[in-house]
């Protein structure tokens, strides 16, 4: 059984997107076959998975067509031999009208992807930074949650929050749904953050990740190239901090 992991805050700018891209790099690079679902209506993720990729060449399923009630083939976008992607236009209109379909609508996504999700060993999604349907529909398919945080008051408030949708969710829609943890992104090493870190662990005990990952600017280079951190050759710090990373998230949904 492959592992689908939503990675999710109810809060933007916390870095999900990079997570997630740079996590499905290090899985790829490990020997393992991706699915990338991109549930966020800015699709950044799609966008950088695609960098190779020419306008227009997006051939394949969109993740707004997942909301179908009827039973259809889904395509997904051949990013590599091993990475495909189920893709989000940028600011893509329909997934964003998504937000005002009946609540049922939300359980469709899981139908679809329960269909072809055997073909892979991990499936990774980007999650919208609001709570509403798309988030719902992630959460109600994923067999993990990663609660990527800054360690700034309104972040944290963010996922405080998620850890109630969570709850929602494993009581009312998705038994099996694994809460694998808290993730610390963008940590700056300074008394404030350190401050903050120590009343989260006090707060979350083994929820919150031993690992964390610091801010760095080859990460944001490398996201914005679309490509893996480590192959940027003065970033092996923090292509360092990713790999130890991926260990425990490796560890926690297994």
């Amino acid at each position: 059984m492959p592992k689908i992991i939503s990675m999710a805050n109810q809060k933007g700018g916390v870095g999900k997107t990079t997570v997630c891209l740079q996590t499905i790099y290090e899985l790829i690079a490990r020997g393992n076959k991706v699915l990338a679902i991109d549930f966020d209506g800015q699709g950044n993720l799609s966008s950088r998975l695609g960098f190779d990729l020419e306008e227009g060449q997006f051939h394949g399923t969109r993740t707004a067509e997942l909301y179908r009630n009827e039973a259809f083939e889904i395509k997904p976008v051949i990013c590599g031999d091993n990475l495909h992607l189920i893709y989000a236009n940028t600011n893509d209109p329909e997934l964003f009208e998504i937000e005002s379909a009946p609540m049922e609508a939300a359980g469709n996504p899981k139908k679809h992807i329960d269909t072809i999700k055997d073909n892979y060993d991990y499936i990774i999604i980007d999650c919208p930074p609001t709570l509403g349907r798309n988030l719902l529909a992630a959460l109600a398919l994923s067999t993990h949650v990663i609660t990527v945080v800054k360690v700034s008051g309104f972040a944290v408030d963010g996922a405080s929050g998620l850890m109630k949708t969570i709850g929602v969710v494993q009581s009312e829609v998705n038994q099996n749904l694994v809460n694998a943890g808290f993730l610390i992104n963008m940590f700056d090493n300074s008394p404030t953050h350190w401050k903050s870190y120590n009343r989260l662990k006090e707060g979350l005990g083994n929820l919150l990740f031993e690992n964390m990952l610091r801010y760095r600017t080859p990460i944001d280079t490398a996201t914005s190239e679309g490509i893996p951190v480590k192959q940027l050759p003065y970033a092996h710090v923090a292509a360092g901090e990713l790999e130890l990373v991926l260990d425990e998230i490796i560890r926690r949904t297994n």
